[in-house]
């Protein structure tokens, strides 16, 4: 018996936004999502959910469970990234450079992404 577990964000966030792709970081400071400035890419989430506190949700790499081949993971509707929610420690419009409070190894990461998150 095979059970798949989905995880979720709790603590009252949600995702808002598109998902974008890590395209450049330097530490743990993003500088090009979706092969665009950071400024370009969150703009518009950043004017529509102005009044809210966002955070940054990463994607966390993961293995495939041994014993269940990746694809059946992913036709059973297993996410393919979960996200860790991380503080956003600073945004410069100017530098255009989004920092977020966690592991640079994480930005760096093949494949790695960002979601803001809002709380409510």
């Amino acid at each position: 018996c095979v059970v798949l577990r989905e995880p979720l964000v709790c603590q009252g966030a949600r995702p808002v936004g598109p998902s974008f792709s890590i395209t450049e970081s330097d530490g743990n400071v993003i500088r090009a999502l979706d092969g665009m400035e950071v400024t370009a890419a969150l703009e518009p989430v950043l004017k529509e959910f102005s009044s809210a506190k966002l955070m940054a949700g990463v994607s966390v790499p993961v293995r495939p469970a041994a014993a269940l081949p990746a694809d059946a993971a992913a036709s059973a509707g297993a996410p393919a990234s979960p996200y860790v929610v991380r503080a956003v420690l600073g945004y410069s419009r100017r530098e255009s450079a989004l920092a977020v409070g966690t592991n640079p190894e994480l930005l760096e990461a093949p494949d790695a992404r960002l979601q803001l998150h809002a709380f409510s």
